[in-house]
């Protein structure tokens, strides 16, 4: 992708700072979380959205409490690793509005 594209990768393996999010959404038109975790759930509920927002959900985070602490309404758009983790996640938790 970053042949074609400018992109920026940011990683947190110790602490997760906002302060660098935010300046991601701030430079960029797409920010994506590749995880539906601790990073996306504080991103959703203290940044402001100045990007669109891709999530990449993987297969144990339909099992966490993490989805139900997003703000949904920051997510552009939810993908999944496989239409039975699709299917998973919309029956145990039917009220987000994320294609």
């Amino acid at each position: 992708m970053a042949r074609r594209h400018h992109v920026r990768a940011y990683h947190f393996p110790s602490r997760i700072d906002l302060a660098k999010i935010q300046e991601a959404l701030d430079w960029a038109d797409v920010v994506w979380f590749e995880w539906c975790d601790q990073i996306l759930v504080e991103a959703s509920r203290r940044l402001n959205k100045t990007a669109a927002v891709v999530c990449r959900l993987h297969r144990y985070e339909v099992f966490t409490p993490w989805p139900r602490q997003v703000n949904w309404a920051f997510v552009d758009r939810l993908i999944f690793v496989a239409p039975h983790m699709q299917r998973l996640f919309w029956q145990y938790f039917p009220g987000p509005p994320v294609r």
